[in-house]
């Protein structure tokens, strides 16, 4: 054999030697380099989903915490006559897309005064004006409702509405359900009741004097406050209107510290001076000075068409003429201003959490 094929020959033989191991040795590296792979892909998949354990269970723990919001009011809290924007519904929107698990409940119904409000709600109870027997039947019966708050009127305009959350009610140990007149009649100022048992029985006689429990009395008590009270009502001490809205504050359970007080939007600077002064006094931070906000908003940020009328008017401190309404109410501009307002005081007072 020629010693050229002698080398040939031997080079075959390393090759087929070689290229084995070279290929064993390349694919344990790839092995390898899977076999890595798959474990870090093991181990972020267990810390993904430990940590997601952990947010849940830590919106667990806050939801327990603060089961929701609950807001309290009349014709501003409700955003009376908006054409696209519900305050509330704005603001629920708004804690979604920051990654709060929190919901809102509106109880607010247009129309009423303070005392309604807080008649609804437990604080200062409706109770029964004149006695009344009820039959065994389910029938609707005419039943006569007052302040049990000497010298107030009420008219509650929707308690069978759904966002009163009025019914059921419980008096005299009873259970039954109220109806009535959504509208006051414009010549009494008064509007109608009726109560219908929840089922047949014995009759039974309701006193005059009866304390009527509603379902708002204690349903809530555990749930954060936004309280927006007042404009339906003629004060002439801004300290009793401060007085009624920390009962409400009083009434609740472990969440005391969790309110928002939204002020009034009427007036100017020097007409709403001593109201200020009482709420920044009596709330501090949780008093959200709402006139002032929208009196001292760069309207130059905004999208709304601003006159000169309306710079004069916020020189006085009075809400611009833009962010109203022809009846006088809220425009939809002012209510989406006043939703990062009133997250922000959220934020800040801390009654809302998240992980």
């Amino acid at each position: 054999m020629k010693p050229i094929n002698k080398l040939s020959l031997v080079f075959l033989v390393l090759l087929i030697i070689i290229i084995p191991i070279l290929v064993f040795i390349l694919n344990s590296g790839t092995n390898k380099q899977i076999e890595e792979n798959a474990i870090t892909a093991q181990n972020y998949a267990k810390v993904s989903a430990e940590r997601e354990a952990k947010t849940e269970e830590e919106y667990a723990r806050i939801s327990k915490e603060i089961p929701g919001i609950v807001c309290i009011g009349s014709d501003l809290m409700a955003s009376t006559g908006t054409v696209n924007t519900y305050f509330t519904k704005e603001l629920q929107d708004k804690l979604s897309e920051e990654e709060y698990r929190i919901q809102i409940t509106n109880l607010s119904v247009a129309g009423e005064n303070i005392y309604t409000v807080l008649g609804r709600i437990g604080i200062i109870p409706f109770v029964v004006a004149d006695t009344v027997t009820i039959p065994e039947q389910s029938d609707l019966i005419e039943i006569n409702l007052k302040s049990s708050e000497e010298g107030v009127s009420v008219w509650p305009l929707a308690v069978s509405a759904d966002n009163a959350n009025f019914n059921p009610v419980t008096v005299d140990g009873f259970t039954g359900m109220i109806g009535g007149d959504s509208q006051r009649d414009p010549e009494t100022g008064e509007n109608k009741h009726y109560f219908v048992r929840a089922e047949n029985g014995e009759p039974f006689t309701i006193n005059e004097g009866s304390v009527i429990n509603t379902s708002s009395d204690d349903e809530y008590k555990d749930y954060a406050h936004i309280i927006w009270l007042g404009e339906n009502d003629d004060w002439s001490d801004w300290n009793e209107l401060a007085d009624y809205i920390q009962q409400i504050i009083d009434s609740c359970d472990k969440n005391k510290d969790r309110y928002i007080v939204m002020g009034l939007v009427k007036g100017s600077n020097a007409g709403m001076a001593e109201y200020d002064s009482i709420m920044s006094e009596r709330f501090g931070s949780h008093f959200l000075n709402v006139r002032k906000y929208l009196s001292e908003y760069n309207l130059y940020k905004t999208t709304v068409d601003y006159t000169d009328n309306d710079f004069e008017q916020q020189e006085q401190g009075i809400v611009p003429s833009c962010f109203l309404q022809d009846n006088g109410n809220l425009n939809d501009d002012a209510y989406e201003l006043l939703v990062d307002y009133v997250y922000e005081g959220l934020v800040d007072n801390n009654c809302i959490e998240k992980p």
